[in-house]
């Protein structure tokens, strides 16, 4: 039988319960999308100042776990912490699609084809496209929220310098 390769078309990497808070100015924590724990043990997504219970997102990360898990986390019963490692970190979601023989991911060399036609069709509109290869440009290990990464400075550096010489900062 021939080998049939699978391309994952819509796996997700879920916010870290924490990560962006940790990351974001203090001002702004308050604001930011985070799961925080509560004296009695419960979770709350915290987001913009509100906050509401936060268990019925861990149906979100539930994928690859059992069928009993993923009905408990269907319940509501599962804390969006108790999700597997692979739904919040990249190694280890390496590793869950290496034990699902996932070979490729689609998605994002599909949205950056689609966002570089996007800015070709702006280009021939008559309007002005700069396309930013980040890893070409030196900067590497970005995720798709570049703000929220460890190398953000290198990242906002980048796009200030642009905004110079664009005219559009002093």
């Amino acid at each position: 039988m021939a080998h049939t390769p699978i391309v994952d078309a819509d796996g997700h990497v879920l916010e870290p319960p924490t990560g962006m808070a940790e990351r974001a100015p203090a001002k702004f924590r308050d604001r930011i999308w985070q799961i925080v724990t509560r004296p009695d043990g419960s979770e709350w997504l915290r987001y913009n100042g509100g906050e509401r219970p936060a268990n019925g997102l861990a149906l979100a990360g539930a994928g690859g776990m059992s069928a009993a898990e993923r009905e408990r986390a269907r319940r509501g019963e599962m804390k969006y912490s108790e999700v597997r490692a692979g739904a919040f970190r990249p190694l280890p979601r390496l590793a869950d699609m290496d034990g699902d023989g996932i070979e490729q991911d689609a998605r994002w060399p599909t949205i950056r084809r689609n966002g570089v036609a996007f800015g070709e069709a702006i280009t021939k509109a008559g309007g002005k496209v700069d396309v930013v290869d980040l890893p070409k440009a030196g900067i590497r290990g970005n995720s798709h929220m570049l703000m929220m990464d460890r190398n953000n400075l290198e990242v906002a550096a980048l796009i200030q310098r642009w905004l110079e010489q664009q005219g559009l900062y002093r």
